[in-house]
């Protein structure tokens, strides 16, 4: 059996600026992770992203990571993220 294919339509200023948060703001792989999540549910229903929805794209990864300070470890988190990638 297939796992459904995920696609992501956005345009080109917001690509450029996602690019920037991963390099300048994104502190750990689940920020990203957390983004490329919210960034499929957004676009499930063949919406295309632009800047308008950046804020939401980003959540609060770039204002605070609440998860590492409910005591949940950073070993923790990347084996989440490894257990939803699939690796």
């Amino acid at each position: 059996m297939f796992d459904e294919l995920d696609v992501i339509t956005l345009d080109v200023p917001l690509l450029i600026r996602l690019f920037e948060y991963a390099r300048e703001e994104a502190k750990t792989d689940v920020d990203l992770h957390n983004v490329a999540s919210r960034m499929i549910e957004m676009t499930r229903d063949g919406h295309q992203l632009s800047m308008d929805d950046y804020d939401s794209v980003i959540g609060t990864d770039a204002i605070h990571d609440d998860e590492y300070e409910t005591g949940h470890s950073e070993t923790e988190h990347l084996d989440r993220v490894k257990q939803l990638a699939g690796i």
